[in-house]
């Protein structure tokens, strides 16, 4: 017999012998809930709850919460990541949903919680076209950057930014724009 107090759990067991006694027919299971020391309306419950849905045990309290993504899914996505660092989360999902279509419905930002928590990182990704580090390009970046630094620099070349601000070389920039454009 468990301890009394004001919210004490009534164990399987004793539930089973409660509703043992209510289904024979020479046993009063009110006089074994006052043996087993459980109050008469929590006797009338249990017993309400078999007749109603059959069930004899009390139900599972807490534990995990079922998640929409399982391992598969988990791996898929490192998987394209491996494959293509570069690819959104929209593109994430809809390969998601391509491969493993019998997986249920998740949108972009349980994809991005999934990802915080897979500890994935990543340095600047840029997709570099081919050209730019080809042999000719460096050698051109190498003749400019002499050619800069011998006559751009005496001449005071000015250039203008996407932003359309000119800076005068050195470490006065000169503002040949509103500042309503910034």
């Amino acid at each position: 017999m468990a301890a009394t107090g004001r919210y004490r759990r009534i164990s399987d067991v004793d539930r089973n012998r409660l509703i043992d006694a209510f289904e024979a027919d020479d046993a009063d299971y009110l006089q074994v809930a006052d043996t087993l020391g459980i109050k008469h309306s929590t006797a009338r419950s249990i017993v309400g709850v078999y007749l109603r849905d059959g069930r004899r045990n009390k139900l599972p309290k807490g534990g995990p919460i079922n998640q929409k993504v399982d391992d598969d899914m988990r791996d898929a996505l490192q998987g394209y990541l491996d494959d293509n660092p570069l690819l959104t989360l929209r593109q994430l999902n809809t390969q998601l949903r391509a491969d493993l279509p019998d997986k249920p419905f998740v949108t972009t930002s349980t994809i991005a919680r999934t990802l915080d928590g897979m500890l994935i990182t990543l340095k600047l990704a840029e997709d570099v076209p081919e050209q730019r580090n080809e042999p000719r390009i460096l050698d051109a970046r190498v003749i400019f950057g002499n050619w800069f630094l011998q006559v751009g620099v005496l001449g005071h070349t000015v250039y203008i930014d996407e932003t359309g601000c000119s800076g005068e070389v050195g470490q006065n920039i000169i503002r040949d724009c509103d500042e309503s454009d910034f």
